[in-house]
């Protein structure tokens, strides 16, 4: 399962059943309902690294909000030609 298909069953749930998930993890369980999936998402998937200095919850909400990003359907020569 990827972490877009984990992370809206994660959104999916009551904040309690979040919070059992988070204890059995021996996470943390304050914060708002998109900390607490962040907390289990970023346990589980430590392919994805969130830059230092950013609210993490935030962070993972607006990736998953704007869908999964194929690296193939991204136009390299696209982006290169842009900076250049």
């Amino acid at each position: 399962m990827s972490w877009f298909e984990q992370y809206d069953n994660f959104n999916r749930m009551t904040i309690s059943e979040l919070k059992e998930l988070l204890k059995a993890k021996d996470l943390p369980v304050s914060g708002k309902k998109r900390d607490l999936v962040s907390y289990l998402i970023l346990s589980d998937y430590s392919e994805l690294r969130p830059p230092l200095f950013v609210d993490k919850g935030e962070w993972l909400e607006q990736r998953f909000l704007n869908g999964p990003v194929s690296h193939a359907a991204i136009n390299y020569q696209d982006i290169y030609s842009k900076v250049a």
